[in-house]
């Protein structure tokens, strides 16, 4: 499971590995005031596509992420291919 929180929206995913991608599968999502947290029905709650896996480099990344909205459809999308570094020290 993972938990990520975005201001005041927490995300519920359970992670998978499917032909060597990571999928995160949302489970639910959440409003959080301070120490109240009340889960969202899924009618109103944005649901959260997302996978990662390799990019071809050691290096590198492939990310795609959707995000719908109930009743809209596609609020948003990206893809490409993220190359982390070592930090200088």
């Amino acid at each position: 499971m993972l938990v990520e929180r975005l201001g005041i929206l927490e995300f519920r995913f359970r992670l998978e590995v499917t032909d060597g991608e990571l999928i995160y599968r949302q489970t639910g999502m959440a409003l959080c005031l301070g120490p109240l947290s009340v889960l969202l029905p899924r009618w109103i709650a944005p649901e959260v596509v997302a996978r990662e896996g390799p990019a071809g480099m050691p290096n590198r990344t492939q990310v795609s992420v959707q995000v719908l909205m109930p009743w809209v459809g596609l609020l948003i999308a990206y893809e490409g291919a993220v190359t982390s570094e070592e930090a200088p020290g």
